[in-house]
């Protein structure tokens, strides 16, 4: 009886060391989808910062492109509103379809990014008025006073940024140069 007391025993002793490892094995297990789980979350996260800096980006070349274009356009209504010879001679640079079309150096063209697509839209006189003060007795042609409108656009293509600048000026010179 004492045998199979202690044998009991060594049974009993045996079945324990075996559940208890069994639960070591199952919690080993729990850990294992634990860490993996955390490994998946670690790597979502990083994707989406990855993805969110490259948007950013995106945007921020955008809105640099954008502001190259402008500046192509507001130099090129620059150019052409500091040249006198544009209103006093305004249809010499006429072309077949009577547009104003000047020609205009390639530097106006360009840009850090690259090229810039910029078209002078239209300088149109708005009217010629005469200068309050002048005398009016035929010894000297009075000169006028011009009021004109320049409109210019410049795009870049492969990012799609347009801008349009138009502009007005005011020349004084002899009459007869606004058509």
């Amino acid at each position: 009886h004492c045998i199979s007391s202690a044998a009991s025993d060594v049974y009993k002793r045996q079945a324990q060391n075996s559940a208890v490892k069994a639960l070591d094995h199952k919690q080993l297990g729990a850990v294992l989808l634990i860490a993996l789980l955390m490994l998946l979350l670690l790597n979502i996260l990083t994707a989406a910062s990855i993805s969110s800096s490259n948007i950013n980006m995106q945007v921020i070349q955008t809105q640099q492109r954008l502001l190259e274009v402008q500046q192509a356009a507001t130099n090129v209504s620059n150019y052409v509103l500091s040249d006198l010879d544009y209103f006093i001679h305004y249809k010499d640079y006429l072309d077949s379809q009577g547009q104003f079309a000047p020609a205009l150096p390639d530097f106006l063209f360009s840009s850090p990014s690259g090229q810039i697509d910029i078209e002078v839209d239209s300088l149109v006189c708005l009217f010629e008025t005469n200068i309050s003060g002048c005398s009016l007795d035929g010894l000297a042609p009075c000169p006028q006073e011009t009021v004109w409108q320049l409109s210019t656009t410049a795009s870049d293509r492969p990012s799609g940024a347009q801008a349009t600048i138009i502009e007005g000026v005011s020349v004084k010179y002899l009459p007869g140069h606004c058509p």
